[in-house]
């Protein structure tokens, strides 16, 4: 059922509110996030209900009654760390006023998001049409789809009579998740809008991964919003080891394709694939390219240059399907890793670390420890951060101790 136009909330579905919270809060857990997600999970705390905090932050305080019980030491180093995380999750729920998207936001994503992304992509794409708020997907895909949103095709609209367009599910939007997942599904109704063979079947590895791909690059365009880029990555992980056969994780491994490809040769290799893809998405080739990259064997597309990383979210790219789990540091190394940080990743040897509260050989000391674990560079007079520990600080992978 279409809600029209002047529908204005659209509401969030209470497990994915639970665990957009968790993956935002990520570096201040004491247990690793992903096993308070797997005992949430496991346990069945929350379920596909629309998000109320006082229904969620019940469910959690019944649950936190009963966590002592048979939780397993080898994974929790602590039975009341965990419950001291579960109160973290219940303060973070207590102090988020966001329980609905509002209409507006959708429209401007809208307006601007196809736009971005014709950019990006090298593409003249016709608008998707219309964005539906409804209950149920239109059949046949009200019992098969599971997910937030689904874009509708000009063929949907030939074969089964649905108007062409974006529709989004009333009540199982996905905090923070919303707007990249709105610029996948853009993705794909550009590539099928640009396709040289409209009945093509096509390969669902190269459609996903290229429709994440773009979509993250569109979002950060849009919004240059680094700690979403971080949520992003971190949500990846925690998929891939709590729901290994979930269509996020899935899609995780077609990303990890599309990076692969990347580092032969960056966008332009990327861009490559895309049209290629629009000429002949049916070709064999499709599949033998996934084998060849999932293999690591030399591909077609391992002919252009080495790749430069030319900007930080180009780096950010080549470390989207890392793993994320932390490092742990000593807590004054950490101190004059994050003053590095705040003082543009470099400072001067004399005096750069005069505001640290220690002892001239304790600073020494951690100096030396943090170079010979390579976090930090001796450099004409400075001490200079290298690129990975950067995007390890950026992405909250480093930890005090």
């Amino acid at each position: 059922m279409n809600l029209g136009l002047t529908h204005s909330k659209i509401y969030f579905q209470e497990w994915k509110f639970i665990l957009a919270t968790i993956v935002n809060n990520y570096n201040h857990f004491v247990t690793s996030p992903w096993l308070v997600v797997k005992k949430l999970w496991n346990n069945n705390v929350f379920n596909d209900d629309t998000y109320n905090y006082q229904a969620a932050s019940s469910k959690i305080k019944k649950f936190l009654k009963s966590s002592k019980k048979g939780i397993n030491k080898n994974n929790v180093t602590c039975i009341d760390y965990f419950n001291g995380d579960l109160n973290l999750l219940l303060a973070r729920l207590r102090k988020s006023n966001l329980e609905r998207i509002n209409y507006s936001s959708v429209l401007r994503i809208n307006k601007k998001g196809l736009k971005t992304l014709d950019k990006i992509m090298s593409l003249k794409t016709p608008n998707p049409g219309k964005i539906f708020i409804v209950h149920d997907f239109p059949k046949p895909y009200d019992s098969v789809m599971p997910w937030d949103l689904m874009f509708a095709s000009s063929k949907d609209h030939k074969e089964y009579g649905i108007k062409e367009g974006i529709y989004l599910h009333i009540y199982r939007q996905f905090p923070l998740f919303w707007e990249f997942l709105l610029l996948h599904e853009y993705v794909h109704h550009a590539i099928r809008s640009n396709m040289k063979k409209t009945k093509a079947t096509g390969y669902k590895w190269i459609e996903e991964g290229l429709a994440d791909w773009f979509a993250l690059n569109a979002h950060y365009k849009l919004f240059r919003d680094w700690d979403f880029l971080v949520f992003v990555k971190n949500m990846y992980y925690i998929y891939e080891k709590v729901f290994p056969r979930s269509p996020l994780a899935e899609y995780a491994q077609y990303g990890k394709v599309i990076t692969r490809i990347y580092l032969q040769g960056g966008h332009q290799a990327v861009g490559n694939i895309l049209k290629a893809y629009l000429l002949n998405p049916d070709s064999k080739k499709w599949n033998d390219l996934y084998k060849d990259v999932i293999n690591e064997k030399k591909s077609s597309y391992d002919q252009y240059r080495p790749l430069h990383l030319k900007t930080n979210f180009d780096r950010f790219l080549i470390t989207l399907h890392e793993k994320a789990d932390t490092i742990n540091v000593p807590t004054l190394e950490y101190k004059i890793l994050k003053i590095l940080q705040r003082k543009h990743n470099h400072i001067n040897k004399n005096y750069g670390l005069s505001q640290v509260k220690a002892s001239v050989g304790d600073i020494k000391k951690a100096i030396s420890n943090l170079m010979n674990l390579g976090f930090i560079i001796d450099h004409q007079k400075k001490y200079i951060l290298n690129d990975s520990t950067i995007y390890l600080l950026r992405s909250n992978s480093i930890r005090p101790i």
